[in-house]
């Protein structure tokens, strides 16, 4: 995939700003591809969240929390469809991306951030 001549990131906090505020490191991968891509979507479908960007919809900290907020609701709902905790409970789930569709794409954050599983 080739990254944009110019990529959008909106913004002037740090990566250690985000992870102050999240309260974990970020995992290496993700921040590289931050770096390199900025804010945008892979081939029209899957949007990796991007704490840098005004777009509240894009933004890992914002969607972070509205994200979370809806999996616990459906969790207490319906318990048995919904295993996972959310972070930042132990080994809870960290969104980082969303698609098109709708679905949301996880972090469990089990372990140190660049072997959590995605």
């Amino acid at each position: 995939m080739r990254p944009p001549a110019t990529p959008t990131f909106g913004g002037q906090r740090t990566f250690e700003d985000i992870e102050k505020q999240l309260g974990t490191p970020l995992p290496t991968d993700y921040k590289e591809f931050i770096s390199i891509y900025g804010t945008g979507s892979i081939e029209h479908f899957i949007w990796v969240l991007n704490p840098f960007v005004d777009n509240e919809h894009l933004n890992l900290i914002s969607e972070k929390s509205d994200i979370l907020d809806a999996y616990t609701v459906l969790k207490n709902e319906f318990p048995h469809h919904f295993k996972h905790e959310v972070y930042p409970n132990k080994n809870g789930l960290l969104p980082w991306g969303i698609t098109d569709n709708g679905d949301e794409l996880f972090w469990l954050t089990d372990g140190t951030p660049d072997h959590w599983n995605r």
